[in-house]
């Protein structure tokens, strides 16, 4: 009996403490989620899916849309999300798909087998086809056969003296199309379009001026459809249209799904429950379960100007780089000193052990230094241990953390009282700057 209860207590203690590292890592309350909302801050909770960035189905059976716009926005809004090389926020991402989706309206009618056979009577290798979402044609067709892996079901006797026989018609997937449209986008045949339609958020328009012009250049640069060069002639014109109508069937509430690099003041602190690379695996789980030190490194470096090209999957993949310097724990998280020497290596910096020194830390904030801790405890931290950044000191004289999970940074911008944060369970930090 005795061993029954010990074995039951152990059970439910476990349970317990799985159950608060779980919630300090991956869940929003209410009450969190309300203080979000009414103070405008943007926030990524991991218990919401990507539907929060589709357009409304219902917006557009009342538009007479075809829902087939739901499901290509839903997959290319989550690839430009999720687009690790291009800090990509979701305004932009709206935009970006409206003007496609604009285009598209006039290329296929939103129909993933639409096929204009002309100029393809004679071999598969110069069929002049047009297929698909965004009518490809020529090689570019040739390419979408093959990425979809069609191209080598083909033979001679697919075609006749009247085009390709309708009964070897492909049936290529709308994913499969959206995969291989993003694919040209981003590779070099294509890509100014995508710089030309991003460089948009830098420039001083409105967004029915930014959605404009992102339409045009999507269908001057990517569609090249006959006339494409003159700006604003017609066809531009009804496409822009069509833009504008899809832009208003967003759901709104996208708004306030996630932040991928929220702003602290004159602080930039990156997300580890960021979808772009939340689920990337670390440390036996994933950077949104155990990438706080990884997260925490990333924002100490892109705040000192060292490397702001980085990002969490970035300095994932430099950990690995680098296995002889021991960062990545499975099950456990990451070495805080680990992460400190692999700065030292790739990027030359400088450190300094603190420990729990409040006057040491005081002293290396003054002189420029940012400070990487751990600790376990009530938040900041957690239960099960938890890594974050003190950025600065605020003109209160408090110090301001960088936080890896939104929820876990309140008082926030207000600053924590040095004393506060150290009794909250701080065991270690040191302090890093350029060399």
């Amino acid at each position: 009996m005795v061993k029954h209860q010990f074995l039951l207590k152990f059970t439910t203690i476990s349970l317990i403490i799985s159950i608060l590292i779980s919630y300090n890592v991956l869940a929003l309350s209410n009450q969190q989620e309300a203080h979000y909302i009414d103070n405008n801050i943007l926030f990524y909770n991991p218990d919401n899916n990507l539907n929060c960035f589709s357009v409304s189905y219902e917006e557009l059976k009342d538009q007479n849309i075809s829902e087939n716009v739901g499901k290509i926005s839903d997959l290319l809004i989550d690839k430009m999300i999720k687009d690790v090389d291009d800090n990509i926020d979701q305004s932009m991402a709206k935009i970006f798909t409206a003007a496609i989706l604009g285009n598209m309206k006039w290329e296929s009618e939103y129909n993933p087998y639409n096929l204009n056979k002309k100029d393809c009577t004679s071999s598969k290798s110069s069929c002049n086809a047009s297929y698909g979402l965004s009518q490809w044609r020529a090689e570019r067709f040739v390419s979408l056969m093959k990425f979809a892996g069609e191209y080598d079901k083909w033979d001679q006797k697919n075609f006749d003296k009247d085009g390709w026989k309708d009964e070897s018609f492909p049936k290529i997937d709308i994913k499969t199309q959206i995969d291989y449209l993003y694919k040209e986008l981003k590779s070099d045949y294509k890509n100014s379009v995508f710089d030309k339609i991003l460089n948009l958020k830098n420039q001083n328009l409105t967004y029915d001026e930014q959605l404009k012009e992102a339409t045009y250049i999507y269908g001057r640069y990517f569609e090249a459809f006959d006339g494409s060069h003159i700006k604003d002639n017609e066809e531009h014109q009804r496409r822009f249209l069509m833009a504008q109508k899809i832009g208003r069937t967003f759901n709104k509430s996208s708004d306030n799904c996630f932040l991928p690099t929220p702003n602290l003041g004159k602080f930039v602190n990156f997300l580890q429950t960021d979808i772009k690379w939340k689920d990337k695996p670390y440390a036996g789980e994933t950077i949104g379960h155990s990438g706080c030190g990884p997260t925490s490194l990333t924002t100490i470096l892109t705040n000192l100007k060292i490397d702001t090209s980085l990002n969490p999957s970035k300095m994932v993949d430099i950990i690995r780089d680098n296995q002889d310097i021991k960062v990545e724990y499975d099950g456990q998280g990451s070495s805080i000193w680990g992460l400190v020497q692999l700065s030292h290596r790739v990027y030359s910096t400088k450190h300094i052990y603190l420990g729990t020194d409040k006057d040491k830390i005081q002293q290396a904030l003054d002189n420029g230094y940012m400070i990487i801790t751990t600790g376990r405890g009530p938040i900041p931290y957690t239960e099960g241990g938890h890594i974050f950044p003190i950025l600065g000191i605020n003109e209160d004289g408090k110090w301001v953390i960088g936080q890896t999970v939104t929820y876990l940074s309140d008082p926030g911008l207000k600053g924590w009282d040095p004393d506060e944060l150290i009794g909250a369970g701080m065991r270690d930090s040191y302090g890093i700057k350029k060399e």
